[in-house]
Order: C-alpha cells, then sequence, then structure tokens
C-alpha cells in the first residue's frame, strides 16, 4: 500500500479528493486516514493537510530586534496627527508615541463613569442578560465579581475620604451592553482603515493605592529554560508533580504553564506550595531585575546579586580608590558594616507598604497551621534577594560618604589627597573631617535602620 501526498505540504481538502485515485486497497487506505483524523486531528485545518510543528515555527520565525528603543531619552508627544504619518513614524519603526487628542470627539470621556456602568449592567440584568464579564481582575481588592463591585456603598464609589480605596478591571461579554458602550467611543481618528481592532471592550476604573500591578510577560522561552534547568533530586511539592516531569515534559508543558502563570499572576494568587511555583517564582523575578536594571532603579553600588557584577569587581573598584588615596599622600576611612540576619530584616510593610505572608512547618508530608509574618523573606526563594536589594537601596544615597554594598556585606568609606607632601597638622585637620563625616553618617544609616526594622551586627561592624 502507498500514498502519494501533492507536492505542497500544504493543500485544501478538495485538492486531496483529486488525488483519491492514488490510494491503493481502499480498505486499507480508508482505515489509515482515520487513524490520522483522529490520533493526529490531521484535518483539523481547513487549509492545511500537515501543520508545521511548534518547533519548527519558532525556527523559521522572523528575527526580532529590539534595539530601536536603545537611544530614545524621550516619549513624543502629537496632536492632530494624520493615519499616515502616525503608520511611517512611529508604527513601522516601534517608536513609542503619546497621542495627546486620541479619545478626543468621545462622548464617552464626559459620559462614563461608576454609576454609568452600574445602570448599565442593571438594564442588561433585567432584561435577561446576566452580569458577566469574560475575565475580573479584583487587583488588591476584596470584590469577587461586578455584583459586589457595583453594590459598594456611594461614598466608597465615590473614592470619599476616609473610605477604602479601590481599583477593578473586567472585560465586558456582554452583547448588549458592548453595544450600549461602542456608541461612546470609537476607533481612534489615527489609525488606518487597515489596523486591526477587536470587539472586546476592557475597562479598568478606580483609585490611587489599589491599582494594578507591574505587568509581566510570561515568555514560553523563557519558561521552558527554566523547566529545562531544573534540578530534578528535588523533592515534589505539594502538587505531586515530580520536577523530572516538568522537565522531561517542558516543551509540551510550557504553553499551559504560561496560561497558568498568566493568569494566577493577575488573580494574584500564587501557587505557594506546587512545584511548578518555583519555575513562576524564577520568570517574575527575571522580569522584575530586567525593569530595575533598566530603569536605573538598583543603586550602582550595590554588586551584590546582579547579572555580570561581582565581588571581584568590588574588590577592584575601591582597592584602586584607596591605593590611589594613599599614593597622593593622603588616607581613606572605612567602616564595614553587617546587617543582622539581613533576609529575616525585611520589613513588608516598609518595602511594599503591605506585603502579607505566612510562614508553616512541614514533617513528614504533614503541614503545621500558618503564621502570619510581617518581616523576613524565605531564604531558598528566587525573589528573596531581589526583594532584598530592594530594602536597602535607599540606604546607599542616603549618607554623604559613598556605600559600596554586596548584598548585605556593606562599606562605608571616605578618603583625602594632596598633588604634594602635606604637613602632619593639615593631616590630622583632614583626618577629623573624614572621622566628623563617617560618624554623622553612621548616625543617619543607624536612624534608616531603625525604621526599617534593620539592625547592624556590632562584632563584625
Amino acid at each position: 500500500m502507498s500514498i502519494d501526498f501533492p507536492p505542497s505540504l500544504c493543500e485544501t481538502k478538495q485538492n486531496l479528493l483529486i488525488h483519491k485515485n492514488k490510494l491503493k486497497f481502499g480498505a486499507y487506505g480508508f482505515l489509515l486516514v482515520y487513524i490520522f483524523y483522529t490520533h493526529f486531528d490531521m484535518f483539523s485545518n481547513p487549509q492545511c493537510i500537515i501543520e508545521m510543528p511548534n518547533k519548527m515555527s519558532e525556527i523559521f520565525r522572523e528575527p526580532e530586534f529590539c534595539n530601536f528603543c536603545e537611544n530614545i531619552t524621550k516619549i513624543d508627544k502629537v496632536e492632530n496627527i494624520s493615519p499616515d504619518t502616525f503608520y511611517k513614524e512611529y508604527v513601522k519603526t516601534a517608536k513609542p508615541v503619546v497621542v495627546t487628542d486620541g479619545i478626543k470627539n468621545w462622548p464617552a470621556s464626559t459620559t462614563f463613569s461608576f454609576q454609568f456602568f452600574k445602570n448599565l449592567y442593571s438594564t442588561v440584568e433585567k432584561n435577561g442578560n446576566p452580569k458577566k464579564s469574560c475575565q475580573f481582575f479584583p487587583y488588591k481588592t476584596e470584590f469577587k465579581g461586578l455584583e459586589e463591585v457595583f453594590g459598594m456603598s456611594q461614598a466608597r464609589a465615590s473614592l470619599s475620604p476616609g473610605e477604602k480605596p479601590w481599583y477593578v478591571g473586567w472585560s465586558n461579554c456582554n452583547n448588549e451592553a458592548g453595544k450600549k458602550l461602542r456608541k461612546y467611543y470609537s476607533k481612534p481618528y489615527f489609525l488606518g482603515n487597515n489596523s486591526e481592532n477587536i470587539a472586546m471592550t476592557w475597562i479598568f476604573m478606580g483609585g490611587p493605592g489599589y491599582g494594578a500591578h507591574m505587568h509581566i510577560t510570561f515568555r514560553q522561552r523563557t519558561i521552558r529554560k527554566i523547566s529545562l534547568g531544573l534540578k530534578t533530586i528535588k523533592a515534589c511539592g505539594s502538587d505531586g508533580i515530580p520536577p523530572i516531569d516538568l522537565k522531561k515534559c517542558a516543551p509540551e508543558l510550557t504553553p499551559v504553564l504560561c496560561k497558568l502563570f498568566y493568569y494566577s499572576y493577575e488573580l494574584g494568587i500564587f501557587p505557594s506550595n506546587c512545584k511548578i511555583a518555583r519555575i513562576m517564582e524564577t520568570a517574575i523575578n527575571i522580569e522584575l531585575m530586567k525593569y530595575l536594571e533598566h530603569s536605573g532603579i538598583i543603586n550602582d553600588r550595590q554588586y551584590g546579586f546582579r547579572h555580570q557584577i561581582s565581588t571581584s569587581d568590588l574588590l577592584a573598584y575601591v582597592s584602586h580608590i584607596w591605593q590611589q588615596s594613599i599614593e597622593k599622600y593622603g588616607e581613606t576611612l572605612a567602616v564595614a558594616l553587617d546587617i543582622s540576619k539581613a533576609f529575616d530584616r525585611v520589613w513588608h510593610h516598609g518595602l511594599l507598604a503591605k506585603l502579607p505572608s505566612s510562614l508553616h512547618v512541614v514533617v513528614d508530608g504533614v503541614s503545621s497551621d500558618s503564621l502570619t509574618i510581617n518581616a523576613g523573606v524565605p531564604q531558598e526563594s528566587i525573589l528573596a534577594p531581589t526583594l532584598f536589594l530592594l530594602h536597602i537601596n535607599d540606604l546607599l544615597k542616603a549618607t554623604s560618604c559613598p556605600v559600596h554594598s554586596f548584598a548585605d556585606d556593606s562599606t562605608l568609606h571616605t578618603a583625602f589627597s594632596s598633588r604634594a607632601p602635606i604637613q602632619a597638622r593639615q593631616i590630622r585637620n583632614e583626618r577629623g573631617r573624614n572621622v566628623d563625616n563617617i560618624n554623622m553618617d553612621l548616625a543617619t544609616i543607624l536612624e534608616r535602620g531603625s525604621i526599617n526594622l534593620v539592625d547592624f551586627n556590632a562584632n563584625k561592624t
């Protein structure tokens, strides 16, 4: 038995029927086609007989170049821009832009309000359509759906002083509500006729304080790389999934894990006791560190837990400064600082205003009750070093003398130098000024530490 496929890999069903005379031994041929159809989903796509595998599509995917934003120092703000100009100058070049009059002539800007949406969804509910959303994002609020949102008091809805803040978002899946909403807005004037748009409507509203968190992109390549790098000797989590299964099935599980992580992140629910949580935490830490580094948030004097920066770089830099001072007839005064139980001192309220955490003990598979804690990050947590860097970041710029750190080990130092040899009296005066500056900075450091619940180990300082 033989089957001669058409020369093209992509052929329509109609063209396939033209070659039916090439099927020999009809019964066996029918059985073969049936097996392909039921087990390989061969003809589910009306356009192609054989779909290109995901791995092959990645190989032939056009390269992405992200260097277009390297030299961008500001974002343009424009108005009255034509679709042609917008496409040529910003769409084709991928250059960021803010169109300040993008919603001009939209009735939505003067019509949309909390009461408007409350009345809208109450009306469609009375007409037999459920108060429904495709996705609902409560963020930091206690709301579980639109019904609870529109049931809040008028004072809280108006964001009155003293009321609990709120911020929510949802995608509309109610056809009747969608038709009414689209009466109040239209496609932005600067988008051409060929621009893509979807009928789905997203609504986000609320006030400051409980807004949306930083967007995290869970990329399949990143998730796959993390999964393939898992240590298989580790024990299973509460989900019972062995790490070796996650590693061996990484190509197949990656798309599913990306969707799961995205949904978990948007809902603010972290699968803390699951083995897949480590993959998710690693992906979040990668994205978070990229943002912190590119935004310049982490102080340049911090050398710990950073990509391509090590303790050798720190030692080489400070040794060079101190050696220069000595060579130029001066002196260097340095104080080494050590934070007691550094990772246990990360104060949640000082770090993120509110970061509820809990601690429990597991012995022989039996877990104790959880106990809420207000300080500390897990020692084996992937995010712990990054959170600690953020916790002490302001310390590195709070002093008049420079502070250089490798994680929790910090050095406060100052120096003086001269182009020519100086007298002993001048040396004593410079030395006294340096001591005074160091003492004032130490007082500042202790004050900052007291505010942020950080203690310094006197025996190591």
